[in-house]
């Protein structure tokens, strides 16, 4: 067998000499040829022609995870050819700081906000910062108050409590505004009775 396999590639090489251009052919042939399909290399042998590479249809289906036949009586090579694996999306494990209640209290020259957060994430919040952004009527910023709320650990939470004055308003005329406890839909602010809202942002790491 040996013997006989050595005649074939020795005639094959003598024709491949013989052809027109036959010689250049056979030094641009390579001298190794493995073919890798999807990760998988190719366990047939494949076979250089005129610069293009040849493989056997069933190590082709069978590095793609697909299937092949033939059929003696039509002269017919059916190939499947499967897809590769899709690629495993890990996701990424972070923590995520989030607003679970939220209420606004507003009384004659103060506005007041408690909020309950809590980190809804997979992981440790580090060195987390409440910034709490009152703003007037027209949306223009008049303080940010910030609370340092430290580790945060998934699924804990935190209630927090935002001042917009810390402590009393002095006013025009140099007296302390005393609230009067009564809940109102705008403070004194300035002189002047003005609408409050505000802005919840958080740092984190």
């Amino acid at each position: 067998m040996k013997m006989k396999l050595s005649w074939v590639v020795f005639l094959l090489t003598a024709l491949l000499v013989a052809m027109p251009g036959g010689r250049e052919l056979l030094a641009a042939a390579p001298r190794a040829l493995s073919v890798v399909i999807n990760g998988h290399p190719v366990k047939g042998k494949a076979l250089w022609y005129k610069g293009k590479v040849y493989v056997p249809l069933e190590e082709v289906a069978a590095a793609t995870g697909g299937s092949y036949s033939y059929n003696p009586q039509t002269g017919q090579a059916e190939v499947m050819v499967g897809n590769p694996p899709p690629p495993i999306r890990r996701e990424l494990i972070r923590p995520y700081i989030k607003v679970r209640w939220e209420k606004k209290y507003l009384t004659g020259n103060n506005a007041r906000v408690l909020a309950t957060i809590s980190n809804t994430g997979d992981a440790a919040a580090e060195n987390v910062e409440a910034i709490c952004i009152f703003k007037d009527g027209s949306l223009r910023e008049v303080t940010a108050v910030t609370r340092d709320v430290g580790r945060l650990l998934p699924g804990e939470s935190r209630t927090l409590e935002f001042n917009l004055f810390e402590g009393y308003v002095v006013s025009a005329y140099g007296a302390p505004i005393v609230a009067d406890g009564l809940l109102h839909d705008k403070i004194l602010l300035n002189g002047e009775w003005t609408r409050v809202s505000y802005q919840l942002k958080f740092n984190y790491q």
